[in-house]
């Protein structure tokens, strides 16, 4: 693969020879690889063994591979899913919710929770928030 890119580089900031920065790179990156991976399996090990009452599985933060993976979690653990509202960009806002079945205090929603009295669903036509709150 030949990559043609416009960059000048100073002479006292070169890292080996010149032309040689891509080779030095894959380099350095195939030895944090067994790293990666492991993490990755201790973080999949910890989710998977990890006490817990629900797993968020609609975020707007997140990927819509990691909400699949995430209500792929709830599925092998049995456990009901929720809907997350931690937007990080006003374009995140309103997008989905959890409905829970329960009374109006805090005891009875977190037993419905715990019991899988909910129900997840993206909002239909959510705010365009940067429109609507003049962001």
């Amino acid at each position: 693969m030949d990559l043609d890119l416009d960059i000048v580089v100073d002479a006292s900031q070169v890292l080996g020879a010149v032309d040689d920065g891509f080779p030095l790179a894959m380099w350095a990156l195939q030895g944090g690889r067994v790293g990666i991976a492991a993490q990755a399996l201790g973080i999949g090990d910890a989710a998977v063994k990890m006490p817990a009452d629900a797993v968020e599985i609609m975020n707007p933060w997140a990927t819509p591979q990691e909400n699949k993976l995430a209500e792929e979690l709830a599925r092998t653990r049995n456990l009901p899913s929720v809907a997350g509202s931690d937007a990080h960009k006003p374009e995140q806002m309103f997008k989905g919710y959890t409905e829970v079945f329960s009374e109006p205090n805090v005891k009875s929603v977190l037993e419905a929770i715990r019991n899988g009295k909910v129900k997840v669903a993206p909002t239909k036509h959510y705010l365009n928030a940067r429109t609507s709150l003049n962001l």
